[in-house]
């Protein structure tokens, strides 16, 4: 099967996931990095309190990088698969898995799915929100709130297309002789949006699928979704929460 990047009929916004996320990834470096550098020279850096100095550009940078990169990775995301139909879609979760077997689908962690995905938001989360939390100079000021919050938000996000792409890749691509992983409601040739809706579903509710679920593989991967979004919702969030703006109430 050859490259969707060499099918002329393929649209240009259909690349591999493994492309979209390295050039996500670049482009929110060099983003982040330019207004890191003016918020850190050119405006007032939030205060670095008992950490090192060169750890105040450090979590700046993340708490803006991480958003961004998040914020081009889904959008060029959604965009890419909401235009294909069923036939394109499986094309597309066939030289998806086929590109993220290598070993720049192992260093991304698109390699392991959504679940690694969903560890590396936890991880940038949990991480950041523990450190300005420590650092009053930091936990006061708005900027920094208002980054955290977003960084917050993305990582939901993250979690939740992350899943999203698992179910499309494991429906997509099963054997046509298998007993089909989920039978959608409304329709029999489901679309990304179906899946997206599914992901956001098991993420908030955990209950009213739009979908029956068929399979013992896929309900191991519904099991870690309601699990991953039940340590994000009820653990990171009220984490940051309690952190972040006890720590303004405190001051």
């Amino acid at each position: 099967m050859g490259n969707m990047e060499d099918d002329p009929d393929t649209p240009r916004t259909m690349r591999s996931d493994l492309f979209r996320n390295y050039v996500s990834a670049l482009v929110a470096f060099l983003i982040a990095a330019v207004l890191v550098l003016v918020w850190i020279r050119g405006l007032t850096p939030p205060s670095s309190g008992s950490l090192p100095d060169r750890a105040v550009p450090l979590i700046c940078f993340v708490l803006v990088f991480w958003p961004v990169f998040v914020a081009i990775y889904l959008l060029w995301t959604h965009r890419a698969y909401s235009s294909l139909d069923p036939d394109a879609l499986r094309t597309a979760a066939e030289s998806d898995r086929e590109h993220n077997r290598g070993w720049l689908g192992w260093w991304s962690g698109l390699r392991w799915g959504a679940a690694s995905l969903t560890t590396t938001a936890a991880i940038f989360a949990v991480v950041v929100t523990i450190a300005i939390a420590l650092t009053p100079g930091m936990r006061e000021d708005t900027a920094v709130i208002i980054l955290t919050m977003l960084m917050v938000a993305a990582s939901w996000a993250m979690m939740v297309y992350g899943f999203a792409l698992d179910y499309m890749r494991m429906t997509a691509t099963q054997d046509p002789e298998e007993t089909p992983h989920l039978k959608f409601t409304t329709t029999d040739e489901p679309a990304f949006s179906d899946f997206l809706t599914l992901a956001v579903m098991v993420s908030t509710m955990g209950s009213g699928l739009p979908a029956e679920v068929r399979s013992g593989p896929m309900w191991r991967r519904i099991r870690t979704n309601a699990v991953m979004a039940f340590f994000f919702n009820s653990v990171i969030v009220a984490m940051m929460v309690s952190l972040v703006f006890g720590g303004i109430t405190a001051s």
